[in-house]
């Protein structure tokens, strides 16, 4: 019924009580303007949204068309998630006494751009592409979790009360401000997406100089884990941990270039001064001369072996030239929804995540 002759006969209907127009007009705004609230929330409510079975109790993996992204939908308990809770699928009379399932938080996402699974725990900080081990025995057959690629032309229609509602999503330029060039080099799911922007740019050497550099002087570094490992890698996690194991033995990747057997100090800080420092080789990085030449002289003469600090002042350099023009690039491109510039370098939503989950750690 239109508003105007509705609000006519209200008039009219309460002239014989007295009431005043006025009154009548307050009265009927207040009634119509709930009503289009109770309106939209029933629309939205009975909203249709594309959704699959998960094979998890009653949980359906369901497309926002509107928000161009997956969320979980459990129909017995009518509750939305962004994150699907791998522990649902377990049934409690398999669980071992004593497991880590019954307290965890691991939830399953999918990757709209790149049509995969990934996996997300907030309590033990990890995003990753492979299933948690923890869970492999119990879903690894489980036929939502074995397919490679997620469609979403599969879906059906599924009645859902509305998808979650989202959070308030910080700038490209809040995260960007937040994170350090050593978060990066700290963290091996950024340092390895940080590796292939560099490969990208052509300025990887860089990177595998200061990581030499670390390696040489600590004899470990944690960033090594996912340096030379392909995006492509089919590489679970538990064959990750293995590489990561058999680098801390040999201290290097193949990229980056040292022995697979620990030499002398004075042998290996020749191999990384001929392959980084020295003029016109394929890998130099630019640091300024006085100090390249300033690093030669102190190997040629056994200086700064004892703590190994003789490429200190060259990773300084190398380290600011990162942090001021390389990092700002390489976060503009991981964060933007639609970077400006053309590059081969793409991140997935397991690196967004990550540079998230680090801003939001200070």
């Amino acid at each position: 019924m239109n508003e105007n002759i509705l609000l006519k006969l209200l008039i009219n209907l309460f002239k014989s009580a007295h009431i005043h127009k006025k009154q009548v007009q307050k009265l009927f705004l207040h009634t119509f303007q709930k009503f289009n609230c109770f309106r939209s929330m029933s629309s939205k409510e009975n909203e249709t949204f594309k959704g699959v079975k998960t094979g998890i109790k009653s949980w359906f993996q369901v497309y926002d068309e509107r928000n161009n992204r997956f969320f979980d939908y459990d129909s017995k308990h009518d509750h939305v998630s962004w994150g699907l809770p791998l522990r649902d699928g377990v049934a409690l009379s398999k669980i071992p006494e004593g497991s880590k399932i019954g307290s965890d938080d691991w939830e399953c996402y999918v990757d709209v751009e790149a049509g995969k699974l990934f996996y997300k725990s907030v309590k033990y900080n990890k995003i990753q592409w492979g299933m948690p081990l923890l869970y492999k025995g119990f879903l690894a057959n489980n036929e939502y979790f074995k397919r490679p690629r997620v469609s979403i032309a599969e879906s059906s229609k599924v009645n859902v009360g509305g998808g979650p509602s989202l959070k308030r999503q910080d700038s490209v330029h809040t995260i960007s401000a937040k994170i350090s060039i050593s978060d990066i080099l700290e963290d091996d799911v950024a340092c390895a997406a940080f590796h292939r922007f560099l490969m990208a740019s052509h300025a990887e050497e860089n990177l595998l100089f200061w990581g030499a550099s670390e390696i040489f002087r600590k004899r470990v570094w944690k960033g090594m884990k996912m340096v030379g490992v392909g995006d492509d890698s089919e590489m679970d996690n538990e064959g990750i941990q293995m590489l990561q194991s058999q680098l801390v033995k040999s201290r290097a990747s193949v990229k980056i270039g040292l022995p697979p057997v620990p030499v002398a100090a004075i042998d290996e800080a020749r191999i990384i001064y001929d392959r980084f420092l020295k003029q016109d080789t394929k890998m130099e990085v630019c640091v300024d001369r006085k100090v390249a030449n300033a690093v030669k002289e102190n190997i040629d003469a056994g200086n700064m072996m004892s703590d190994r600090s003789v490429f200190v002042r060259a990773q300084e350099e190398v380290l600011r030239v990162m942090e001021s023009d390389l990092l700002p690039r390489f976060l503009e491109m991981s964060l933007a929804d639609h970077p400006d510039f053309q590059s081969d370098y793409t991140a997935d939503e397991v690196v967004k995540q990550t540079l998230k989950r680090i801003a939001g750690s200070h």
